[in-house]
């Protein structure tokens, strides 16, 4: 598809924050619109006065002419400065595509007033929590939920977003379910791996690994849980992140796999607590804790195994990971099957009393919680001894996964391929685009008597 449409997309994140999934998300969809002949710009904020205030990505203008807020009085000033920005410049766009609905969504919808420009709204996840969450727990959160249901159109990725805006009074038509979608790239060669694994090697040598060694990576930001996978740690009760079932385990799979190597990827407060929790279990040997990538490509390319421990990185992070092939290891979560395109588990009985009794002894047969014969390890996020199980599916048996991981990706290349959610997006762009000038232009000549 083609299109002369002019989009500007306005995020809280953008480049160089390739390392969150939501500024990750930003720049795929900005150069994907682009590619299929959009022009396309960008409206972001600058996190230091030091950076650009206007510069190329991808051959795409990147507008930063306001500072990152750091707290709820500059966030007022933020939201300032990007509706003066709007009101002064949205007039050269067709449509405004915010992707967040926070303050972004605020200064676009107060600079329609004058601009008349459509604003399409992206829902979705930033700094570890969704924006129906934050609007029900941010100072500023209800009145972003209400700019958000004036936009001319909202997107949603799941039917847990669906029903949260119809819940909030929002008509039906106003809602366009875009589906995440997998990107078409060729998975990595082995001798691609083994030019990854060099090339990060150089950089940081916790990241060495021969090739004959695999990798497992999980990437999310090291925060404290809050909500009900919170779990305590050691005798202290300190809250680790939510990356803690993966933390738990790490001396268990290390035992089972002298050879394994466990990358966590991401910043964040916990980290430090996470990384000394680890080093306590006399795993340092075995675990990389390198910190962000601006550029994830060459870290799928070395890995030969996915964590997805939440619902974070459902946007872009997990989608990369299929299109690379990896094997899958995933929370059973309706959020992360949706992604996936897997039907819901059905109920079972999964712990007879046998097993309950052997859990609390410490044994291992509680892992049998996991669902077998799937595309996808699954575990249960509340318990680390199904993570276990779910790891050993995969790495048991590395080449049968490995299968899977094939299978998985072909089948989402062919339901959920980004092709298909670009056009949506087009579409659904040159739809509000059509029907704002339609308003604008009112009732016909003709149809006055």
């Amino acid at each position: 598809m083609n299109s002369s449409l002019s989009v500007l997309v306005v995020g809280r994140r953008f480049w160089p924050h390739g390392s969150l999934d939501n500024a990750s998300h930003s720049i795929q969809l900005a150069t994907d619109l682009q590619r299929q002949g959009a022009t396309v710009e960008i409206l972001t904020p600058r996190y230091a006065a030091s950076w650009a205030k206007e510069f190329y990505f991808r051959e795409m203008p990147i507008h930063r002419p306001a500072i990152a807020p750091r707290s709820d009085w500059s966030m007022g000033r933020y939201t300032r400065h990007l509706t003066k920005w709007l009101r002064e410049q949205s007039e050269r766009y067709d449509v405004v595509l915010v992707d967040g609905a926070r303050e972004e969504t605020i200064a676009a919808i107060d600079a329609r007033s004058t601009t008349n420009r459509p604003v399409i709204v992206r829902t979705g996840m930033q700094d570890q929590q969704s924006d129906f969450d934050w609007w029900h727990s941010s100072r500023s959160g209800q009145r972003c939920g209400q700019a958000t249901g004036s936009a001319d159109a909202i997107i949603t990725h799941s039917s847990v977003g669906h029903r949260e805006l119809l819940g909030r009074s929002i008509a039906n038509e106003r809602i366009t379910r875009i589906n995440v979608g997998v990107p078409a790239l060729q998975p990595p060669s082995q001798t691609m791996r083994v030019e990854a694994r060099r090339a990060l090697s150089a950089i940081n040598r916790d990241l060495h690994a021969p090739i004959d060694e695999p990798i497992a990576i999980c990437v999310r930001p090291m925060e404290p849980a809050v909500d009900n996978f919170k779990v305590s740690h050691g005798a202290s009760g300190a809250a680790l992140s939510r990356v803690d079932a993966m933390v738990q385990s790490a001396r268990h799979l290390v035992s089972r796999y002298p050879l394994l190597h466990l990358w966590f990827i991401g910043d964040g407060s916990q980290r430090d607590l996470v990384y000394e929790t680890l080093r306590g279990d006399g795993v340092r040997a075995s675990i990389a804790m390198p910190g962000s990538f601006g550029n994830m490509e060459d870290v799928y390319a070395a890995a030969d195994a996915f964590v997805q421990l939440d619902t974070q990185g459902l946007s872009h992070f997990l989608p990369r990971a299929v299109a690379a092939n990896l094997p899958i290891v995933a929370a059973d979560l309706q959020e992360v099957r949706e992604v996936l395109d897997c039907k819901p588990a059905p109920a079972l009985n999964l712990v007879d009393d046998r097993e309950k009794t052997e859990i609390a002894d410490g044994g291992d047969s509680g892992e049998d919680h996991v669902k077998s014969g799937d595309e996808i390890a699954w575990f249960d996020p509340s318990t680390p001894k199904t993570f276990r199980k779910a790891m050993r599916n995969v790495f048991d048996d590395i080449e049968t996964a490995k299968s899977k991981a094939d299978s998985l990706r072909r089948r989402l290349l062919r339901t959920r391929p980004q092709s298909e959610t670009v056009r949506q997006y087009l579409t659904l762009c040159e739809t509000v685009v059509a029907k704002r000038r339609s308003s604008d232009q009112g009732p016909s000549m003709g149809a006055v008597s």
